[in-house]
């Protein structure tokens, strides 16, 4: 019979059978699969073939004789532990395309920083509120200890003497008078406009503010006698006097005070 190689069989081959000589390699395909080579035909043995069963060999390709070469950026291979530490760090969804290793930075964008963003130029309106402004004008005001405010009378039409005119104002805080405004839209002639300003019915005045005659503001020659008014005070707007030709139309009145903070 015409012998094949290797001999591919589940049972020992035979010099008969198969043609058999020495040297030849059996693989056995039994049970007990091996690779074997014929040693002797009488008797006929075998041996394990050298190298026939694949031995553990992972050392060899790791700085050895069949070393993997590591993968670089120019070169195909395995990663190495130091580049796969190095991808460990780089957070979930960072983004590294710059010229430089990404790195906490935002201080650098403040004032004063090293690479500070200028508003200079700036136009639209802002993505949110301004809380850090917020924070500086607060801050601010507490240094102070105190809030400015001002409280508004509005008499509309010709004005006409009365009291108690408008709103009746409650002081939230322990407050301090600062200043008065008075504005018309047609002046008095005649007389003058006079006004006062009352605390539980006593005026806030020495001179009472007045508009001149054929004035439509203020002539800033008041003077107080209280400005100071405890939490809970309730201000009222009397108009004392009007024109006595024209009365004048479109009254406001103005009160500026600052409030204290808590």
């Amino acid at each position: 019979m015409t012998k094949k190689f290797p001999l591919i069989k589940s049972t020992e081959p035979t010099v008969a059978d198969d043609a058999l000589s020495v040297s030849d390699i059996w693989v056995d395909i039994s049970s007990a699969p091996a690779i074997k080579k014929c040693t002797s035909i009488d008797p006929v043995t075998f041996q394990a073939a050298s190298g026939g069963t694949p031995n553990a060999h992972a050392a060899s390709h790791t700085d050895a004789t069949d070393d993997i070469q590591s993968a670089t950026s120019s070169v195909k291979g395995v990663a190495t532990a130091a580049q796969i530490t190095k991808l460990d760090g780089i957070a979930t969804g960072a983004d590294v395309t710059g010229s430089n290793a990404p790195q906490a930075h935002a201080a650098s964008h403040e004032n004063a920083g090293g690479d500070e963003i200028s508003v200079a130029g700036l136009s639209g309106l802002l993505a949110d509120d301004q809380h850090v402004l917020d924070a500086e004008v607060v801050a601010a005001v507490i240094a102070g200890n105190f809030v400015p405010r001002t409280y508004v009378w509005f008499v509309k039409g010709t004005v006409a003497v009365g009291t108690e005119q408008g709103a009746t104002f409650r002081m939230k805080r322990a407050t301090t008078v600062e200043d008065v405004e008075l504005h018309v839209k047609t002046a008095p002639t005649g007389a003058a406009l006079i006004v006062d300003i009352n605390e539980a019915g006593t005026t806030l005045f020495a001179t009472k503010p007045e508009i001149d005659i054929s004035g439509t503001t203020e002539d800033n020659n008041h003077a107080f006698s209280d400005t100071a008014l405890a939490a809970a005070a309730e201000l009222t707007m009397d108009v004392d006097q009007v024109g006595s030709t024209v009365a004048g139309a479109d009254l406001t009145v103005l009160l500026h005070v600052k409030e204290a903070v808590i």
